[in-house]
């Protein structure tokens, strides 16, 4: 069997290999010590080698930009004396990278183009933003500041200017904001599809500038708590009342396109409510026994779904994919909640710190005691055991109706797997200290070879 499916990815790589879109020789007084890949937009990827400086100990950045046709533009060059780690970059409507780096307590913003470096900014931070938002044209950061215990939102500009809005938090909430904001929010991308979502009881979506927060506890689960940040930095919350399933035994939610997809699962049944975030009112309730089982034929299925939800180590996963016909595909799952993670942003794939191996290791020797998982010393990416179930997926159109699945139907993002594409990059002999940028049906990436003279800059399609 494992030599059957040996052989799919290789038929798979010999369809789709990759194209060479440039080749750079790395100076010869600098020595390569990490790739960086991350999305600029749905068409353009930005790529960056970080080099170690043999005369001066100066770590050297070579950055790069691949359009849409692979056209590879270099961009300007700089360097860092000390270690920083990167957290954002996004891209302005001129074409400008604005890259941002956390280092000794610090933010640091270079903006630069083909020609210069546009802007150089740091401003000094309490804690390192763990909350991050990628929005057309800027960067959206939250953190907890525990000197002022405010939340302070950092907005990285078109151009690499830093604007920071310190939010007072009420007496009675500010245990749980410090808690929501200090790694208990976990940010989830629409710019992207993921099967199963976040399981987190705090889930944050950027939606046109303006943060929300989906916020549940435990010790209610037919209540939750809309929390709103505003561009300009103004807090406010309320109460949503979700009508659940009966014995609840676990909830979830997924926001898109102004809709809140809220599942809740018992022993006996799954129920999914559609709720309007403009009007606070249901629009669509769907039960699993009662309707699903009527649209879906395979019972044995939605036996499965219902037998791994209602587990306790399990969690009831929903998301919502538009379909090009205005349609909307609702995919339901469960996942183990001591092994599952979702890995919304770039970092987690591309995720370098200039920091010495015994930090490294450090590190992930925790992730491994946390969560039962994690890479060994020479991994560069971080991936959720592949034990979860398939999604059972069903549409629901425009009029609200119910209709089956069709897989010939187009949707809006289309699922990679991008823990099976780093994987196969990884066993090429001739790929080393790659990173990769996946935009939808390709990945753009770069990686050095064996003898690490070169970086190669390559595309590969991926659907």
């Amino acid at each position: 069997m494992k030599t059957f499916l040996s052989l799919i990815a290789l038929c798979v790589m010999l369809i789709n290999p990759p194209t060479e879109n440039d080749k750079i020789k790395i100076p010869e007084n600098t020595k390569l010590q990490a790739t960086f890949s991350s999305k600029l937009d749905q068409s353009s990827s930005f790529h960056q080698a970080i080099l170690k400086n043999k005369d001066d100990g100066n770590f050297d950045f070579m950055n790069f930009k691949v359009d849409a046709d692979g056209g590879v533009t270099s961009l300007s060059s700089f360097s860092f004396k000390d270690k920083a780690e990167c957290i954002s970059v996004h891209t302005a409507v001129d074409g400008t990278v604005v890259q941002t780096f956390y280092a000794k307590d610090k933010l640091k913003v270079i903006a630069f183009n083909q020609d210069n470096i546009i802007a150089q900014n740091e401003i000094a931070v309490a804690d390192k933003p763990l909350s991050i938002f990628k929005n057309n044209g800027s960067t959206i950061m939250l953190g907890y500041n525990r000197k002022t215990k405010e939340i302070d939102q950092t907005i990285i500009g078109a151009s690499g200017g830093i604007e920071v809005n310190s939010i007072p938090i009420d007496k009675k909430n500010e245990k749980k904001y410090k808690k929501m904001i200090n790694g208990g929010l976990e940010v989830v991308d629409l710019e992207d599809y993921s099967k199963y979502g976040s399981i987190k009881e705090s889930q944050a979506y950027l939606i046109n500038g303006n943060i929300l927060i989906v916020h549940q506890t435990d010790d209610d689960s037919k209540n939750i708590e809309l929390i709103t940040i505003t561009n300009d930095g103004k807090l406010s919350s309320s109460d949503l009342n979700i009508d659940v399933v009966d014995e609840v035994r676990n909830t979830n939610s997924f926001v898109r396109d102004g809709k809140l997809f809220h599942v809740s699962n018992s022993k006996e049944d799954m129920k999914v409510n559609i709720m309007d975030l403009k009007s606070r009112q249901r629009l669509k309730s769907v039960s699993l026994d009662q309707d699903l089982r009527s649209l879906i034929k395979d019972s044995d299925r939605l036996d499965k779904l219902l037998k791994m939800a209602k587990r306790g180590s399990n969690a009831p996963t929903v998301t919502a994919n538009q379909l090009k016909n205005g349609n909307v595909e609702i995919s339901l799952s469960a996942v183990n909640k001591n092994t599952y993670q979702y890995y919304n942003y770039w970092w987690w794939h591309h995720h370098w710190m200039m920091q010495n191996q015994m930090m490294l290791m450090q590190q992930q020797n925790m992730i491994r005691s946390m969560n039962g998982f994690g890479p060994s010393g020479s991994d560069e990416f971080i991936y959720t055991i592949k034990k979860d179930l398939e999604p059972i997926k069903f549409v629901i159109d425009k009029n609200l109706n119910l209709q089956q699945h069709d897989e010939s139907q187009e949707t809006t993002f289309t699922y990679v797997d991008k823990q099976e594409v780093n994987e196969d990059l990884k066993k090429k002999k001739e790929v080393k200290k790659h990173s990769t940028a996946f935009l939808n049906s390709k990945v753009n990436f770069i990686h050095t070879d064996k003898k690490k003279e070169y970086i190669f800059l390559k595309t590969q399609e991926v659907d």
